[in-house]
């Protein structure tokens, strides 16, 4: 049982995300593990896409949770204060054999990465992002690989044109084009991945179809960002 947390830049991480990592390490009664660029090759099993480098840093923890889900298994967590005993969710993963995925429940059809109707309806038997456990190299999380895998070499000419090094959250779309200071630079902003293009707009179809592989007990993921 062992669960990882990903800070994928060299900045210095804020006081207030420190304290929600120091909870997490101290709650989560399992082996836990935060990745950084100094400690992710001891976790690389095949290499990392070749478009790794010209991610967001929003995006490399976006592909990272995909790549350790898929070869590792195991819990993720967002960096937010929390004070959760992990162990039940292991207990409750491994209670079957056909349940590949635990999570907790989307709360609203604005919170799925879809235009697809059924799959929006269907929001309330759908995980949420914030924080979930997989058995590795599973139905689920062999799809959603292949899927950001093939996604990734699409756009590989582009990332290496466009890459999205000059700001954390260099994406088009998502809450951060609210903020007046960025609003321009995202404007007209190249890079060619939106908010959810590794994540949800991938995993939330794959778990529709998979609802049954999964059970949602988790308590809903603590809506604030540090404290």
């Amino acid at each position: 049982m062992r669960l990882f947390c990903f800070w994928t830049g060299n900045n210095q991480m804020s006081y207030n995300r420190s304290i929600c990592l120091k909870s997490i390490a101290q709650n989560c009664q399992v082996k836990f593990h935060l990745i950084t660029p100094l400690t992710l090759s001891e976790w690389v099993v095949e290499p990392l896409h070749p478009t790794y480098p010209y991610l967001s840093l929003t995006h490399k923890a976006d592909y990272l949770r995909c790549y350790f889900m898929h070869f590792h298994g195991g819990g993720y967590t967002d960096i937010k204060l929390t004070f959760d005993d992990w162990r039940i969710y292991f207990k409750k993963l491994y209670c079957s054999k056909s349940i590949y995925m635990c999570g907790y429940a989307e709360k609203s059809p604005k919170d799925i990465a879809s235009h697809d109707q059924n799959i929006i309806s269907s929001y309330s038997n759908l995980p949420g992002m914030g924080k979930f456990i997989f058995k590795p190299v599973s139905p689920i999380t062999s799809e959603w690989y292949s899927q950001v895998t093939n996604k990734l070499d699409i756009l590989s000419e582009l990332l290496s044109r466009y890459p999205g090094t000059y700001h954390p959250r260099a994406i088009y779309g998502g809450v951060h084009t609210r903020n007046p200071i960025y609003k321009l630079r995202y404007k007209y902003s190249k890079y060619p991945l939106k908010w959810n293009d590794l994540l949800g707009s991938i995993l939330h179809p794959i778990a529709y179809r998979y609802r049954s592989n999964i059970i949602l007990d988790m308590c809903y993921v603590n809506t604030a960002k540090y404290l």
